[in-house]
């Protein structure tokens, strides 16, 4: 794409003028004028040209970053002209994402693109273009730059409090205690006798050198808790549904971070994914990226098979609602479950119940009160 900078326009403007008094006139001074206008308008566009064709931009086929964020990825930029190329700008995503004024002859660099105005979703890297309007600046010209892959914007996240958990297994790093010992384990508990399945490694040297026979380690039990974060949208509007993804998400890294197993699922998506603990999380953090704007409203029928099929029934629940969550929380104590359930809603419920008072959340500005 080939367009006119405001200095081409005045320039432009000038040779026209140029060109009318050369008529008048009848000056052929005026006609070289012309001819050095047009040969710069021409200069800059074979120089442009030439930085375009020679300069390739190479990025990772996936680059994730965090929402309002910037990326960590470095981009490669190649030269493969024998000259050095003038300035140039990879630009994409209505944003300039990087400004490059030296590159040396057949030369690499690797930078950083400025990435910090995109909102929560997917953007293809096709959108990036490279554009110069070097040397004059009489002429921009832009080309796609022929990348191949996406850019995964995920919404901001915040601490928060872990989500309720219930079905505790034990799980060597889980943070939470269990009443028995074990014989491995991160927090010691005390020591005992030793037992004809317990290890040499096991033995604490110190209470057995007194003489009361061989004495081993104990450690406190650890566990690993189950919880199921639900996100659903009832009558919401679009900015509480961002604030309802980033609460979710926020609560299943709060859970993964306390050693738990998280199912996660959220409307506009047929099947939850399941996260052991500790994990990264880049599979749940592409999802919450990918969730739509507009999902579909809550719906029982589904929310009734999801529970009933697709959702471990040792996991606890934790119900993120975009809007208001009268009609869900009378849907749970409908089905008379015996699963653990905890609401976290962008609606504030007004009731005088106990349970309500409890269970009741209030999401505001990514806070969870």
């Amino acid at each position: 794409m080939i367009r006119l900078t405001r200095t081409g326009k005045l320039f432009l403007a000038v040779l026209v003028l140029l060109y009318f008094a050369s008529i008048t006139s009848q000056s052929g001074l005026l006609l070289l004028l012309i001819g050095l206008l047009l040969g710069c308008f021409l200069l800059n566009f074979w120089t442009a040209r030439q930085i375009l064709l020679h300069v390739q931009v190479s990025a990772p086929v996936t680059t994730m970053i965090e929402e309002g964020g910037g990326s960590t990825t470095a981009w490669t930029v190649e030269n493969s002209s024998k000259k050095a190329p003038g300035s140039f700008v990879v630009a994409g995503f209505g944003q300039t994402l990087a400004t490059l004024t030296a590159l040396e002859p057949s030369g690499k660099i690797s930078v950083a693109p400025e990435l910090g105005m995109l909102r929560r979703g997917v953007y293809s890297l096709k959108q990036v273009a490279l554009r110069t309007n070097f040397p004059f600046g009489l002429l921009s010209i832009e080309e796609n730059a022929g990348l191949n892959g996406e850019l995964v914007v995920y919404p901001k996240l915040f601490t928060c409090e872990p989500p309720v958990v219930s079905g505790f297994d034990v799980m060597v790093g889980g943070k939470q205690n269990g009443h028995s010992q074990q014989a491995t384990g991160f927090h010691f508990g005390g020591i005992r006798s030793m037992g004809p399945t317990d290890s040499f490694r096991q033995i604490h040297w110190k209470s057995s050198a007194k003489g009361q026979g061989w004495m081993v380690k104990t450690y406190d039990e650890e566990l690993s808790g189950r919880a199921a974060v639900l996100l659903l949208r009832t009558d919401g509007t679009e900015e509480e549904w961002e604030d309802a993804i980033r609460a979710a998400g926020s609560l299943a890294f709060a859970g993964l971070d306390q050693g738990h197993h998280i199912e996660f699922w959220a409307a506009g998506f047929s099947a939850p994914v399941l996260v052991p603990p500790f994990n990264d999380g880049g599979e749940l953090l592409g999802l919450l990226a990918r969730l739509p704007e507009k999902p579909e409203s809550f719906d029982v029928n589904k929310l009734n098979e999801l529970l009933g099929e697709r959702i471990s029934r040792k996991s606890a629940l934790n119900l993120v609602i975009a809007g208001n969550s009268r009609g869900v929380e009378e849907f749970l104590e409908e089905r008379a479950t015996e699963q653990r359930v905890a609401f976290y809603s962008t609606v504030s419920e007004e009731s005088g119940s106990r349970r309500s008072r409890r269970l009741g959340k209030i999401l505001r500005d990514g806070i969870l009160t």
